[in-house]
């Protein structure tokens, strides 16, 4: 701003001083206004927008503390500068027209040049700060208009989620009706067919299997990412889940390979509240991928035991162990192009991390120094 836009109110109950002040500003080419009394200085500076208010301190009926304070308590004039004009250069005074809100202070007589490099101070104070209000103006805008249209994003992704949930719902619901009619078929089939045919049969209802599992996977995982799975949180004995899973996953491999499950369970473990149904999925699927990926013959390793907050189950293996990109990507549901052949793949892990996640809890991966993997679940201890 040049000095001719900068609007100066003076305030003063001498004359004198009022032409002393105006002559040294005016030649400064500031604009000038002048109030000869502390009633007329509020009236001129709640109607005008002064950028500077000099303010004389001994005044009769209402004085410059008098008038700093009434214009500090209006909003329009609570930022404008005050500098205190004042005979007195003792502390006292000076500190309390500081407590009140001045800015500075200028005493009698005047010295022109202090005059001077005292205003220009405060103004361009004053100004830097109009430009800083400004700007965080604009940057509130700003941050207002992102929210907003992060708000409208997120609104649009909740709802392409709940329509990708009902979709994925819908398919589900659509590949496993025909699918139970062919495995139900199959089983038919089988018992009136040859062996050699039976084996065919076999294979096809495997590859069913397999595919009405995957429908199941997927849409849980959508359930889980979508907070729209109802959990049925119940008292659940592990040991006992433990066993039930250990003696299914050695019935499913039975005819591939023989499975050892060697386990240290620490007395007096925790209770679980948790879904019953989701936490079998889970175990399940890290047992069953601690055989897969063992070669000739599966020794599994289960440690449980009581942690801070947690009761730890800890799953080692003596199978190929995880790659380097199988151990950044080992959660992610679409983890790049090779992914098919990483140990833990596909969704189960997936889904594994979902379900912990659901319930407070969380799955840790990595390999073993000698050989195998180790895959920890931290199951959150009942309150």
């Amino acid at each position: 701003m040049e000095d001719s836009d900068y609007k100066i109110l003076i305030v003063d109950d001498l004359p004198k001083n009022l032409m002393v002040l105006g002559n040294i500003l005016t030649k400064k080419n500031y604009q000038i206004a002048y109030a000869k009394n502390g009633k007329e200085a509020v009236y001129q500076a709640l109607e005008n927008n002064f950028d500077l208010i000099l303010l004389d301190i001994m005044m009769p009926e209402l004085d410059g503390y008098e008038v700093c304070r009434i214009l500090r308590q209006n909003p329009h004039t609570a930022q404008t500068p005050i500098i205190f004009l004042t005979a007195k250069n003792d502390i006292e005074s000076i500190v309390k027209g500081f407590e009140l809100g001045a800015q500075d202070y200028v005493t009698k007589p005047f010295n022109t040049n202090e005059l001077l490099a005292r205003v220009s101070t405060h103004l361009e104070l004053r100004q830097n700060r109009r430009v800083l209000e400004d700007l965080n103006g604009y940057l509130e805008e700003k941050v207002l208009d992102r929210t907003k249209a992060l708000e409208q994003a997120q609104k649009k992704i909740e709802t392409l989620d709940k329509a990708k949930s009902a979709f994925l719902g819908l398919i589900s619901h659509e590949i496993r009706t025909p699918l139970n009619g062919i495995i139900g078929f199959l089983e038919i089939l089988k018992q009136n067919i040859d062996q050699e045919n039976g084996e065919l049969v076999d294979l096809i209802t495997e590859s069913a299997d397999r595919l009405y599992n995957f429908s199941e996977l997927s849409l849980l995982i959508t359930q889980l990412n979508v907070h729209s799975y109802r959990l049925e949180n119940q008292e659940l004995d592990f040991v006992s889940l433990l066993e039930e899973v250990k003696s299914h996953i050695q019935q499913k491999w039975q005819q591939e390979k023989p499975v050892f499950f060697s386990q240290n369970i620490e007395p007096a473990i925790a209770n679980l509240k948790v879904d019953e149904k989701l936490m079998n999925k889970v175990v399940h699927s890290v047992l069953d991928n601690a055989v897969k990926f063992s070669k000739e013959q599966a020794y599994v390793e289960l440690n449980v035991f009581n942690a801070p907050g947690y009761l730890v189950c800890e799953i080692h293996d003596q199978g190929c162990g995880f790659t380097d990109e199988a151990l950044s990507y080992a959660f992610d549901v679409f983890s790049g192009e090779k992914q098919h052949d990483i140990e833990g793949f596909g969704l189960n892990l997936a889904a594994a991390k979902l379900i912990m996640q659901a319930h407070e809890g969380k799955i840790e991966v990595e390999n073993k120094p000698g050989k195998g993997a180790k895959v920890s679940l931290f199951f959150k201890k009942c309150s």
